[in-house]
């Protein structure tokens, strides 16, 4: 863990490593509702069918290749980068990529059905 100044605000952060929760990789893009998309340690969590294992953002399955994609980056830039971590380095990405996310509730009745 670390502090850091915010805004005049003291705050605690983890550091980047093999044990953040967030993992290697955070992909920031604009919102009013701060979610982002990021890596994470926990791999097999995605093999569950419960999905509410997180603290509100979205974990993405597959970060080396999403990074890829994004900045257009060969893979072994991207996995040196992701297996060498500068303490915290930003990366913009070459051109906008629009962003839809859409949460659906559902309700499972008594005899299965949806």
């Amino acid at each position: 863990m670390e502090t850091y100044q915010e805004n005049g605000v003291t705050r605690v952060r983890q550091r980047p490593g093999p044990k953040n929760a967030l993992g290697f990789v955070k992909f920031l893009f604009p919102n009013d509702f701060k979610i982002y998309l990021h890596d994470t340690p926990n791999h097999e969590r995605f093999k569950e069918d419960i999905r509410a294992f997180r603290h509100g953002c979205i974990r993405v399955e597959k970060p080396a290749e999403l990074a890829r994609w994004v900045l257009g980056w060969p893979a072994d830039k991207v996995q040196s980068e992701m297996d060498n971590p500068p303490d915290n380095k930003s990366v913009k990405v070459p051109q906008k990529i629009p962003v839809y996310i859409t949460y659906f509730t559902l309700q499972v009745n008594d005899d299965g059905s949806v």
